[in-house]
């Protein structure tokens, strides 16, 4: 069970959606969450591709800076170490995958789309 992301794998695509709030801020326990999903979908055979979108109107908003400005030394740390961390693992995930931006994508959310193999963006319907 994930609490901010949504997987359906289809014809050997996985279909991962951020679903955090309106603008899909990312705080710890949300890039923990999208690093472990990365690592089981490349160990998972039945999977040939990822697709990465996230709301109409956000991507994602990057870094939660509301949540982060409530974390401690120790927490900001670990944050920063896990966000390379799962820029690392994105890079390195052995299938193609594919970005929808299809909405606003700042700072952290740029750096996600950045990581991806493919970029696709479009025009979030109004």
């Amino acid at each position: 069970m994930m609490d901010y992301l949504d997987v359906v794998i289809e014809d050997q695509v996985a279909h991962v959606r951020l679903n955090r709030g309106r603008s899909n801020a990312l705080h710890a326990p949300m890039i923990q969450e999208l690093d472990t999903l990365l690592q089981q979908l490349d160990e998972d055979p039945s999977v040939r591709g990822i697709l990465l979108q996230g709301k109409d109107g956000f991507f994602s908003a990057g870094l939660d800076l509301i949540a982060l400005y409530e974390y401690d030394e120790h927490e900001i740390r670990a944050l920063w170490v896990n966000f390379i961390g799962l820029a690392r693992t994105f890079i390195a995930v052995g299938k193609p995958v594919l970005a929808a931006i299809n909405g606003h994508s700042p700072a952290g959310g740029c750096v996600l789309a950045l990581c991806a193999d493919y970029r696709v963006m479009a025009e979030a319907s109004l």
